[in-house]
Protein backbone atom coordinates (compact mmCIF):
# COMPACT_ATOMS: atom_id res chain seq x y z
CA UNK A 1 0.00 0.00 0.00
CA UNK A 2 1.36 3.53 -0.76
CA UNK A 3 0.47 6.64 1.80
CA UNK A 4 -0.82 9.53 -1.10
CA UNK A 5 -1.51 13.16 0.10
CA UNK A 6 -4.62 13.33 2.32
CA UNK A 7 -6.46 16.40 1.13
CA UNK A 8 -7.74 16.80 -2.21
CA UNK A 9 -6.74 20.04 -2.89
CA UNK A 10 -3.25 20.67 -2.21
CA UNK A 11 -2.27 24.50 -0.85
CA UNK A 12 -0.25 25.46 2.04
CA UNK A 13 -0.78 28.19 4.64
CA UNK A 14 2.67 27.67 5.67
CA UNK A 15 5.36 25.22 5.36
CA UNK A 16 8.67 24.42 7.80
CA UNK A 17 10.60 27.36 6.86
CA UNK A 18 8.15 30.06 6.17
CA UNK A 19 7.09 31.50 9.27
CA UNK A 20 9.40 32.20 12.27
CA UNK A 21 7.15 29.53 14.46
CA UNK A 22 7.75 26.93 11.71
CA UNK A 23 11.47 28.03 11.25
CA UNK A 24 12.04 27.27 15.30
CA UNK A 25 10.68 23.66 15.15
CA UNK A 26 12.71 23.35 11.81
CA UNK A 27 16.04 24.82 12.84
CA UNK A 28 15.87 26.61 9.53
CA UNK A 29 17.75 29.52 10.12
CA UNK A 30 19.39 28.33 13.13
CA UNK A 31 22.83 27.12 14.01
CA UNK A 32 21.97 24.64 16.11
CA UNK A 33 18.51 22.68 16.82
CA UNK A 34 18.92 19.52 19.34
CA UNK A 35 14.98 18.59 18.13
CA UNK A 36 13.35 19.42 14.74
CA UNK A 37 10.66 18.52 12.66
CA UNK A 38 9.12 19.72 9.67
CA UNK A 39 5.62 21.41 10.36
CA UNK A 40 3.40 22.18 7.54
CA UNK A 41 0.06 24.17 7.62
CA UNK A 42 -2.38 22.34 5.16
CA UNK A 43 -4.73 25.35 4.14
CA UNK A 44 -7.42 23.03 1.69
CA UNK A 45 -9.09 24.73 -1.35
CA UNK A 46 -9.96 27.81 0.11
CA UNK A 47 -11.11 29.08 3.51
CA UNK A 48 -13.79 27.05 4.67
CA UNK A 49 -13.22 23.42 6.25
CA UNK A 50 -11.97 20.77 3.99
CA UNK A 51 -11.87 16.53 4.52
CA UNK A 52 -8.32 15.11 5.44
CA UNK A 53 -8.40 11.42 4.06
CA UNK A 54 -6.52 8.96 5.74
CA UNK A 55 -3.66 8.21 3.65
CA UNK A 56 -3.26 4.63 4.26
CA UNK A 57 -4.33 1.91 7.05
CA UNK A 58 -3.90 4.27 10.01
CA UNK A 59 -4.31 3.59 14.14
CA UNK A 60 -4.47 6.27 16.51
CA UNK A 61 -1.91 6.51 18.38
CA UNK A 62 -2.90 9.67 20.85
CA UNK A 63 -5.57 12.09 21.62
CA UNK A 64 -4.64 15.17 22.85
CA UNK A 65 -7.09 17.54 22.95
CA UNK A 66 -6.67 20.59 26.09
CA UNK A 67 -4.17 22.90 23.78
CA UNK A 68 -4.22 22.50 20.41
CA UNK A 69 -6.39 19.67 19.84
CA UNK A 70 -4.04 16.70 18.36
CA UNK A 71 -4.20 13.82 17.05
CA UNK A 72 -1.04 10.96 16.68
CA UNK A 73 -1.31 8.60 14.25
CA UNK A 74 0.70 5.32 12.57
CA UNK A 75 0.54 3.28 9.56
CA UNK A 76 -1.53 -0.09 10.53
CA UNK A 77 1.07 -1.47 8.75
CA UNK A 78 4.46 -0.86 6.69
CA UNK A 79 3.72 1.39 3.58
CA UNK A 80 5.26 2.52 0.72
CA UNK A 81 6.44 6.27 0.87
CA UNK A 82 9.18 8.47 -1.15
CA UNK A 83 11.29 8.05 2.03
CA UNK A 84 11.11 4.01 1.49
CA UNK A 85 9.37 1.10 2.86
CA UNK A 86 8.31 1.60 6.92
CA UNK A 87 5.85 2.54 9.23
CA UNK A 88 4.65 6.24 8.64
CA UNK A 89 4.08 8.57 11.71
CA UNK A 90 2.00 11.14 11.97
CA UNK A 91 0.72 14.27 14.05
CA UNK A 92 -2.31 16.75 13.06
CA UNK A 93 -3.58 19.34 15.25
CA UNK A 94 -6.21 22.12 14.94
CA UNK A 95 -9.19 20.31 13.96
CA UNK A 96 -11.91 18.69 16.22
CA UNK A 97 -10.55 15.22 18.49
CA UNK A 98 -13.92 14.11 19.27
CA UNK A 99 -15.26 10.29 18.65
CA UNK A 100 -11.18 9.61 18.29
CA UNK A 101 -9.57 7.30 21.02
CA UNK A 102 -6.42 5.47 21.32
CA UNK A 103 -6.50 2.28 19.21
CA UNK A 104 -8.89 3.08 16.66
CA UNK A 105 -8.08 2.35 13.26
CA UNK A 106 -8.98 4.04 10.07
CA UNK A 107 -8.83 2.83 6.29
CA UNK A 108 -6.96 4.19 3.35
CA UNK A 109 -9.87 6.75 2.13
CA UNK A 110 -11.67 7.15 5.35
CA UNK A 111 -12.87 10.46 6.33
CA UNK A 112 -11.33 11.69 9.30
CA UNK A 113 -11.12 15.32 9.91
CA UNK A 114 -11.95 18.57 8.62
CA UNK A 115 -9.61 21.99 8.66
CA UNK A 116 -10.06 23.68 11.86
CA UNK A 117 -9.13 26.55 13.98
CA UNK A 118 -8.73 24.92 17.39
CA UNK A 119 -5.56 25.80 19.76
CA UNK A 120 -5.47 29.52 18.72
CA UNK A 121 -5.02 29.15 14.96
CA UNK A 122 -5.94 32.68 13.16
CA UNK A 123 -7.64 30.41 10.46
CA UNK A 124 -8.84 27.12 9.18
CA UNK A 125 -6.15 24.59 8.51
CA UNK A 126 -4.21 21.97 9.67
CA UNK A 127 -0.95 21.65 11.04
CA UNK A 128 0.96 18.25 10.42
CA UNK A 129 4.22 16.86 11.29
CA UNK A 130 5.73 13.03 9.82
CA UNK A 131 7.99 10.72 10.89
CA UNK A 132 9.04 7.28 9.52
CA UNK A 133 10.62 4.09 10.51
CA UNK A 134 11.83 1.02 9.19
CA UNK A 135 10.26 -1.25 11.82
CA UNK A 136 7.45 -0.35 14.26
CA UNK A 137 8.94 1.23 17.54
CA UNK A 138 8.94 -0.47 20.35
CA UNK A 139 9.74 1.67 22.99
CA UNK A 140 7.09 3.55 25.18
CA UNK A 141 5.32 6.33 23.06
CA UNK A 142 5.91 8.80 25.66
CA UNK A 143 3.81 11.85 24.98
CA UNK A 144 4.61 12.08 21.44
CA UNK A 145 6.19 15.16 21.19
CA UNK A 146 9.68 17.16 23.13
CA UNK A 147 10.86 21.19 23.80
CA UNK A 148 13.76 21.85 21.59
CA UNK A 149 16.64 24.46 22.42
CA UNK A 150 14.39 27.28 20.23
CA UNK A 151 11.05 27.28 22.63
CA UNK A 152 9.37 24.89 19.82
CA UNK A 153 6.98 21.73 20.69
CA UNK A 154 8.10 19.13 17.90
CA UNK A 155 6.94 15.69 16.84
CA UNK A 156 9.14 13.04 19.28
CA UNK A 157 8.98 9.61 19.22
CA UNK A 158 11.94 7.33 19.55
CA UNK A 159 13.19 5.44 16.86
CA UNK A 160 10.97 7.17 14.51
CA UNK A 161 12.86 9.55 11.60
CA UNK A 162 10.86 13.32 11.33
CA UNK A 163 10.72 13.95 7.66
CA UNK A 164 8.95 16.40 5.07
CA UNK A 165 5.46 15.95 4.34
CA UNK A 166 6.68 15.37 0.57
CA UNK A 167 8.65 12.67 1.82
CA UNK A 168 5.58 10.71 3.85
CA UNK A 169 3.20 10.95 0.63
CA UNK A 170 2.71 10.21 -2.55
CA UNK A 171 0.63 12.33 -4.90
CA UNK A 172 -2.44 10.93 -6.08
CA UNK A 173 -3.01 13.34 -9.16
CA UNK A 174 -6.67 11.42 -9.39
CA UNK A 175 -7.38 12.15 -6.02
CA UNK A 176 -5.47 15.79 -5.49
CA UNK A 177 -5.55 19.08 -7.02
CA UNK A 178 -2.43 20.72 -7.19
CA UNK A 179 -2.55 24.11 -6.14
CA UNK A 180 0.80 25.41 -4.30
CA UNK A 181 4.10 24.00 -5.65
CA UNK A 182 6.45 25.66 -3.02
CA UNK A 183 7.01 21.31 -2.38
CA UNK A 184 7.71 18.64 -5.07
CA UNK A 185 5.63 15.64 -4.61
CA UNK A 186 6.42 12.24 -6.12
CA UNK A 187 3.84 10.72 -8.31
CA UNK A 188 2.09 7.61 -6.67
CA UNK A 189 4.17 4.76 -8.44
CA UNK A 190 1.82 2.24 -10.59
CA UNK A 191 1.65 -0.85 -8.55
CA UNK A 192 2.11 -3.64 -11.74
CA UNK A 193 4.60 -3.80 -14.45
CA UNK A 194 3.49 -3.53 -17.91
CA UNK A 195 4.45 -6.48 -19.85
CA UNK A 196 4.83 -8.58 -16.61
CA UNK A 197 3.02 -11.93 -16.10
CA UNK A 198 1.10 -12.45 -13.04
CA UNK A 199 -1.30 -15.07 -11.05
CA UNK A 200 -4.88 -14.21 -10.19
CA UNK A 201 -4.86 -14.38 -5.91
CA UNK A 202 -8.79 -14.75 -6.68
CA UNK A 203 -11.65 -15.72 -9.07
CA UNK A 204 -12.25 -12.56 -10.34
CA UNK A 205 -15.01 -11.54 -13.12
CA UNK A 206 -13.14 -10.01 -16.31
CA UNK A 207 -14.78 -6.97 -18.22
CA UNK A 208 -15.28 -5.19 -21.81
CA UNK A 209 -13.59 -2.30 -19.81
CA UNK A 210 -11.70 -1.30 -17.04
CA UNK A 211 -14.42 -0.28 -14.26
CA UNK A 212 -17.57 -2.23 -12.54
CA UNK A 213 -19.78 -0.13 -15.23
CA UNK A 214 -18.53 -2.27 -18.36
CA UNK A 215 -20.21 -5.24 -19.59
CA UNK A 216 -19.02 -8.88 -17.87
CA UNK A 217 -17.03 -10.85 -20.56
CA UNK A 218 -16.83 -13.93 -18.35
CA UNK A 219 -14.39 -15.04 -15.13
CA UNK A 220 -10.81 -16.29 -14.38
CA UNK A 221 -10.70 -18.53 -11.79
CA UNK A 222 -7.76 -18.29 -9.34
CA UNK A 223 -4.60 -19.33 -10.23
CA UNK A 224 -4.88 -18.14 -13.92
CA UNK A 225 -1.64 -16.50 -15.24
CA UNK A 226 -2.23 -13.17 -17.22
CA UNK A 227 0.20 -10.86 -18.67
CA UNK A 228 -0.35 -7.04 -18.40
CA UNK A 229 -0.73 -5.37 -21.26
CA UNK A 230 -2.06 -1.81 -20.06
CA UNK A 231 -3.00 -0.72 -16.67
CA UNK A 232 -5.89 1.82 -15.90
CA UNK A 233 -6.54 3.70 -12.68
CA UNK A 234 -10.18 3.83 -12.25
CA UNK A 235 -12.17 5.45 -8.81
CA UNK A 236 -8.92 4.57 -7.02
CA UNK A 237 -9.18 1.24 -8.37
CA UNK A 238 -5.94 -0.15 -10.40
CA UNK A 239 -7.35 -2.23 -13.34
CA UNK A 240 -5.19 -4.61 -16.01
CA UNK A 241 -5.45 -5.03 -19.57
CA UNK A 242 -4.98 -9.07 -19.89
CA UNK A 243 -5.79 -10.11 -23.24
CA UNK A 244 -8.58 -9.98 -26.42
CA UNK A 245 -9.38 -6.25 -24.72
CA UNK A 246 -10.74 -7.55 -21.51
CA UNK A 247 -9.82 -5.98 -18.15
CA UNK A 248 -9.79 -7.27 -15.04
CA UNK A 249 -9.36 -5.65 -11.38
CA UNK A 250 -6.11 -6.18 -10.14
CA UNK A 251 -6.16 -3.47 -6.98
CA UNK A 252 -9.46 -2.26 -5.43
CA UNK A 253 -9.74 1.12 -4.42
CA UNK A 254 -8.44 0.28 -0.38
CA UNK A 255 -5.84 -1.36 -1.69
CA UNK A 256 -6.37 -4.85 -2.03
CA UNK A 257 -4.37 -6.62 -4.48
CA UNK A 258 -5.85 -9.47 -6.86
CA UNK A 259 -3.01 -10.43 -8.72
CA UNK A 260 0.69 -11.51 -7.49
Amino acid sequence: MNATFPMKTLRFSAIWNTSTAHKKSSGSGYKSTNYKDYPTDLAGADTGKDWFYAPCDVVCLRVYGQASHCLWFRSAKKVHMPVGYGYLYFMVEHMSVSGFTKGKKYAKGTKMFREGKAGNASGNHLHVSCGWAKDKSKVSFGTGWIKNNHGAWVLHIKGVTNIKINKAFYLDKDFTKVVDKRMTFKSEPEPFIKGKTYKLKASMNVRAGAGTDHKKKGTCKKGTKIKVLSIKKVKGSYWVKIKDKRWICARSSNGTNYIK
